[in-house]
């Protein structure tokens, strides 16, 4: 299982929570893993994130299935902060191809769909969620092991009411925290 995260602050909950030790890299990734679970930070933006996916696959036994998960924190004009759900659909804002992710499970939270913007943006998508990192995560993800064993898991961060800009790495890792019984899931 390979766990993606734009930030270190998304990150900190996961590695505690599951054990995670640090594993150094030459890529410039920071790496933790234990057992068959790994974590990559991978830095913000699509771009960062589809390089953390391919380092991960590419330095994975090619023996061994691979799923990957991408968890971390979006803006939603309306839910509320600390919400969270599994995205049933992506539109990147720049290119505009649509991805559907295909939960192949019983979701343990709702599903959203999620646009990916090239910078910050406080122009939320009507109902959906909205980041940096879905559409390059799930798109290279897919490629390396298919649809269905790559997922999002968003934590809503940021809505109309609350902005971006309140956040700092504390709330962040509590953002994250609050919902580590539906990453378990």
């Amino acid at each position: 299982l390979n766990f993606v995260t734009a930030l270190a602050s998304e990150a900190a909950p996961i590695i505690q929570h599951l054990g995670l030790k640090s594993r150094s890299t030459s890529a410039g990734l920071r790496i933790y893993e234990r057992d068959k679970v790994r974590l990559v930070v991978s830095g913000i933006g699509k771009v960062a994130s589809a390089y953390a996916v391919g380092y991960l696959a590419a330095s994975a036994p090619s023996d061994i299935p691979q799923a990957w998960i991408n968890v971390g924190i979006a803006g939603h004009g309306e839910a509320a902060l600390g919400g969270v759900a599994l995205v049933h659909r992506i539109v990147d804002d720049a290119t505009e191809p649509t991805l559907y992710p295909s939960i192949a499970c019983a979701a343990p939270c709702q599903t959203l769909e999620l646009h990916t913007f090239d910078k910050p943006s406080t122009n939320y998508a009507g109902a959906a969620l909205c980041d940096m990192e879905g559409s390059g995560f799930f798109k290279a993800a897919a490629r390396v092991s298919g649809v269905e064993f790559a997922q999002l898991l968003k934590i809503v961060s940021d809505n109309s009411k609350a902005q971006l800009v309140a956040l700092d790495r504390a709330r962040i890792s509590a953002l994250v925290e609050s919902q580590l019984a539906i990453v378990d899931e």
